[in-house]
């Protein structure tokens, strides 16, 4: 079974792949984050990169992101 990753925020409750509903509630309409959309922003789409490289980018773009977080907002997430 295949371990995917999400970028979250260190404050948001839910869990994105068991949650999504709740997740992106309290991401967009509650805080106003819009971590979807950021991510969309810097990261290629799935259809401008092959698909047996795609996974491994976007790995390498959440850490980046967590990386150059200066406020600490955001975290890393594993499927169980």
């Amino acid at each position: 079974m295949a371990k995917y990753s999400a970028l979250t925020t260190v404050d948001n409750p839910y869990n994105p792949f068991t949650e999504w509903d709740k997740w992106y509630n309290y991401d967009y309409y509650e805080k106003g984050y819009d971590t979807c959309g950021y991510l969309a922003r810097v990261a290629p789409s799935q259809g401008e990169v092959p698909d047996e490289f795609y996974d491994k980018l976007l790995q390498l773009y959440l850490e980046e992101i967590v990386e150059n977080d200066v406020l600490h907002r955001y975290k890393i997430v594993y499927s169980d």
